[in-house]
């Protein structure tokens, strides 16, 4: 949220997190400052990168060309893969068979990786909107408003029943943050990113509203369309570019944000270097 500080203009700031406050002090005078409830960049992009690594495991296995021989002994579970309903030459499935088997759970997987994707979007979303809600409480006027009124209005009850104003607060910043998650995220993300003047390195809106709609043909269509390692990793790729816009889109509203592992920087010096090669090729 801080890059320089706001008083002497120096460059080096220094951030620490204790019990869930981010600290941000300057090495060159006495300006410190505190956000509480800070959107955890660090901790998404390392739940992202983990989702990943079963797929890079599975490939591995799924597409070796030895991969049915090394399984096909080793089958474990409770289907006829383990113990064969119909009677067959060996007393296990062959490996022409099991390699049948394995394109099939490939496409399961995959697929459901796509709608694990498409979640992860609307996760991050919600906990980033609770975050802006938290740390700018009068910005739910825009969301929690009854009908016919511009201002979110607070039933008594819930007065009564919160054990203090933070407590309120938080309860409500959780509510609006579902019910803002919840809409059309494409628009959504255009308009903060329109309201940040933010550049886009990619056709972002597009490539959502895309993973959108394949995640709704996965689920309420049962679509036999193929989808690829490739296509995961792009889908996965374009859920750390959202958390990266995120963080851009943070530090313009000065919400808290924690990045323990440095993705932003790692994720921006990626970005940069893909900008280079493509202007590059072009020429």
């Amino acid at each position: 949220m801080y890059e320089i500080c706001p008083e002497c203009g120096h460059k080096h700031i220094v951030a620490t997190l204790e019990r869930g406050t981010v600290l941000y002090e300057c090495g060159g005078c006495d300006w410190y400052s505190a956000g509480a409830d800070p959107f955890h960049v660090g901790a998404w992009s390392v739940r992202i990168h983990q989702a990943l690594a079963p797929v890079d495991i599975l490939q591995s296995i799924l597409t070796a060309p030895e991969g049915a021989a090394f399984l096909r002994p080793r089958l474990r579970g409770v289907s006829y893969l383990s113990r064969p309903i119909f009677p067959l030459e060996s007393d296990l499935v062959g490996n022409e068979y099991v390699r049948g088997e394995m394109d099939i759970a490939q496409q399961v997987y995959l697929r459901q990786m796509i709608v694990l994707s498409a979640s992860y979007v609307e996760l991050i979303l919600r906990d980033f909107f609770e975050c802006l809600f938290r740390a700018h409480p009068l910005r739910m006027n825009q969301v929690l408003p009854p009908k016919d009124s511009n201002k979110a209005v607070v039933s008594l009850s819930e007065i009564v029943k919160a054990d203090s104003k933070e407590a309120l607060l938080a309860g409500l910043a959780s509510q609006a943050a579902g019910y803002k998650a919840s809409g059309e995220i494409d628009r959504i993300l255009r308009e903060l990113t329109a309201d940040c003047r933010i550049q886009l390195d990619r056709p972002f809106l597009e490539d959502l509203r895309e993973l959108k709609e394949l995640r709704n043909r996965i689920v309420h269509d049962d679509t036999d369309e193929q989808v690829t390692f490739a296509k995961v990793h792009s889908s996965f790729g374009l859920v750390l570019y959202i958390i990266y816009v995120l963080s851009q889109v943070a530090d313009t509203y000065k919400i808290p944000c924690w990045d323990d592992v440095g993705f932003t920087e790692d994720f921006r010096i990626k970005l940069a270097a893909t900008t280079d090669q493509c202007e590059e090729e072009a020429v």
